[in-house]
């Protein structure tokens, strides 16, 4: 192969980078070309090659960190005329331009010959060209009918991979990572970072466990499972809502809307979070989320059992003092009652009224479920069973409060 001297950007190529910077459009390289001429002016006046004789695909390109890859595929399939390849063009247009332009030129400093194709001997290669390029500028390729191969290098990164974006080699000097983005390892595999934006070792080529190879034998493998709820199976989805009773909308920890009433899995603490206002948050706020896995639910049944008030038989000749976050409880009351009838007491401090309290048996043992208190006061029950005249002495038995 000819060695060539660096590439001059022309001066037509430095005013298409200024478009596309500026904002005009994104760059793209339209092809590449081999000729057997000399040019011996100002190389950033050059507008096109001196003898042109070979053009060529641009089959590829990767903007890595700045250095743009520009993959060219050289054949002499439809050449008559053997040549020496004294000097090098790619060609390039900005998006919508009806015409390309000379981007840059490289003279040999070692030419080579490329034999014609009058016998059928086809010669095919792929060769990469490094270009300086502007990390901020947009850069695509146009690939003409035809394009004459297609080597696995290319095809693993642009045609098997879908709707990810390739951002180099894991080994090219860059200290960090990009979310949902892919790199290519020194194995010369490509790998999707599923890690968010994390820092990385400059140098190090070697994929670690947040790195997910990306291959149609890789996501067989991740798939190729029975359904069920045993470890090594794939569970349904709609199993997760149904169990949840509410619908799943994914991860948390990201700056997506999240909607209410949707349940949210976060990465972090490791949790499933209740959604009861719509936010962007990508952390469980306390005042956007609930706590509904298993451990949040068994944080609340040990702190309900931690928070129970129990007042034990006596003579309650004073109102029982109710304090604040006492929501509810059960409550059974014995009281002397000669007349043997049904009696509706008030109780005072709560969301209803005793409705009937029912003498049950000799005793007077009655029985309240469920007393609703509102904010802090007292339940007066003696006070209010007295005043109905049934009896000079009342007993509570047991009242158990929670909150």
């Amino acid at each position: 192969m000819a060695i060539f001297n660096g590439h001059t950007v022309t001066n037509d190529g430095r005013n298409l980078l200024g478009r596309a910077l500026s904002g005009a459009g994104k760059i793209v390289f339209t092809k590449a070309a081999f000729g057997q001429g000399t040019y011996t002016g100002d190389l950033r006046e050059i507008k096109e090659l001196v003898d042109k004789r070979l053009d060529c695909v641009v089959s590829d390109i990767l903007n890595d960190q700045g250095t743009v890859n520009i993959k060219i595929q050289i054949t002499n399939k439809n050449l008559t005329e053997s040549f020496r390849t004294e000097e090098f063009g790619i060609y390039a247009k900005i998006e919508g331009d009806a015409t390309e332009i000379l981007y840059c030129y490289a003279a040999a400093q070692e030419s080579d010959s490329i034999p014609n194709n009058s016998f059928g001997d086809t010669f095919m290669a792929e060769h990469t060209v490094y270009l300086a390029f502007s990390s901020d500028a947009e850069a695509d390729i146009y690939i003409k009918e035809g394009a004459v191969f297609l080597t696995r290098d290319t095809a693993d990164k642009s045609y098997v991979i879908i709707d990810l974006e390739a951002k180099g080699d894991l080994s090219s000097g860059r200290t960090s990572l990009e979310a949902d983005k892919i790199y290519k390892a020194d194995n010369g595999k490509w790998y999707k970072n599923i890690g968010g934006d994390r820092e990385w070792t400059a140098g190090n080529g070697i994929p670690d466990e947040l790195l997910k190879l990306i291959s149609w034998e890789q996501i067989y493998k991740d798939l190729d499972k029975p359904f069920g709820t045993n470890e090594g199976e794939i569970l349904e989805g709609i199993r997760l809502a149904q169990m949840l009773g509410l619908e799943f909308a994914g991860e948390l920890n990201n700056s997506n809307t999240k909607k209410a009433n949707k349940v949210y899995y976060d990465t972090q603490n490791k949790s499933y979070f209740k959604c009861f206002n719509d936010n962007v948050l990508n952390y469980a706020d306390s005042n956007y989320y609930e706590g509904i896995s298993n451990n949040d639910l068994l944080l609340k049944l040990q702190n309900l059992a931690n928070s129970v008030k129990t007042f034990a038989s006596g003579n309650i000749n004073l109102p029982i003092t109710v304090e604040e976050n006492w929501k509810f409880g059960l409550v059974t009351i014995r009281f002397k009652d000669s007349r043997g009838t049904s009696t509706t007491i008030p109780i005072t401090y709560t969301s209803e009224n005793f409705s009937v309290f029912e003498q049950v048996d000799s005793s007077g043992t009655i029985y309240h479920d469920l007393v609703n208190i509102v904010g802090n006061g007292q339940l007066s029950v003696y006070s209010a069973i007295k005043e109905k005249g049934i009896s000079n002495t009342l007993y509570i038995s047991k009242a158990i409060l929670f909150y």
